[in-house]
């Protein structure tokens, strides 16, 4: 696909100003570009085309970023854009923070700012560079996940929003009340230990407009598993079990989320009083979570549901659960539709 290719450096310098370095960064572009075709598909029902990223300079101009745009073009010929952000480059820049920490050039702890700056080469340049075989060069083939189309009002009429907000501009996932009381159940049976599960269902176009909602059916529990208090690991006969069991439903489902539990009320040792102000009880998707849902669940259109704890102000704790989902090619909390 047309594009110039780019090489990367983050910009490292103290919070006094002093530069600290320039190291080379190789993004991965899959989630930015993932995001921007499952955008594309909620904005269009043509058919989407190749996909490019395109650098947004800075108010400086270039060669620093204030972000890129990953454009997809849909079958009728028009490009569709989607905003990636400066936070994108988040995971490269820590990992060269830790080099520098290596090399004495940062303390653990230390404030730093960092700039992204992107310079112009030949593909032949960029060829030899580590990871970018073809730069900013991304090529797919296109291929719809829909099942078919369902009229969204009646999904909506039939529901009530939990968390998050329509202006996040976040697609519609409807999860019925019997999935999410199986989650709290499955949680109560691990106790001390993670648990979790994989939520299939079907991705549907809505008749009267471009937008895609996905409606959840069931929860497949997740066995074989390898259940920690503070991990949950997945095994190759997990998958094989989870596939097994679509096969037996023979309902033509297709995986939309992965759900785990947070056993948060096993991790606090604070006392009574101070228990309700336990960071513990707040929701989070950690690192390895979005390690999973990275190598997993990488489509534009899949979440990720986390059965938590929550401390009660007068004592205790509650069940409670949070959605996760891509938005601009970062993994961020997001809302969900309960469907009573």
């Amino acid at each position: 696909m047309a594009g110039l290719p780019y090489r990367l450096l983050a910009v490292l310098s103290s919070e006094a100003g002093i530069p600290i370095g320039e190291y080379p960064i190789t993004p991965d572009w899959h989630p930015a570009t993932e995001s921007a075709r499952f955008l594309a598909l909620r904005q269009s029902k043509s058919l989407v085309g190749p996909e490019r990223i395109v650098p947004v300079w800075d108010a400086d101009g270039a060669p620093h970023l204030s972000g890129v745009q990953a454009v997809v073009c849909n079958g009728d010929g028009r490009d569709i854009p989607c905003d990636i952000p400066l936070a994108y480059f988040k995971s490269q820049v820590q990992s060269v923070s830790s080099r520098c920490i290596e090399e004495g050039k940062l303390k653990v702890g230390e404030t730093f700012h960092y700039r992204i700056a992107a310079f112009a080469c030949s593909a032949e340049e960029a060829a030899d560079g580590p990871g970018q075989p073809q730069g900013w060069h991304v090529q797919q083939v296109p291929s719809s996940p829909l099942c078919g189309e369902r009229p969204l009002k009646s999904f909506l009429g039939s529901s009530r929003l939990i968390g998050g907000s329509e202006e996040t501009g976040d697609y519609p996932v409807f999860i019925p009340l019997s999935v999410l009381q199986q989650a709290e159940a499955l949680k109560e049976e691990a106790n001390v230990n993670e648990t979790g599960g994989i939520l299939i269902g079907y991705l549907w176009r809505d008749t009267e407009s471009p937008e895609v909602f996905a409606e959840v059916t069931a929860l497949v529990p997740a066995l074989h598993t390898i259940a920690q208090s503070t991990r949950l690991t997945f095994t190759p006969a997990t998958w094989d079990a989870v596939r097994a069991a679509i096969l037996l439903r023979n309902r033509e489902e297709v995986f939309l989320a992965w759900h785990h539990t947070h056993p948060s009320r096993f991790w606090c040792t604070c006392g009574p009083e101070l228990q309700r102000h336990c960071p513990l009880g707040q929701q989070f998707f950690s690192s390895d979570d979005k390690s999973v849902h990275r190598t997993v669940f990488s489509l534009g259109f899949h979440t990720a549901l986390v059965t938590g704890d929550r401390p009660l102000p007068d004592g205790g704790w509650e069940i409670v659960h949070a959605l996760y989902g891509w938005r601009s090619g970062i993994i961020e909390p997001r809302g969900f539709y309960l469907l009573d």
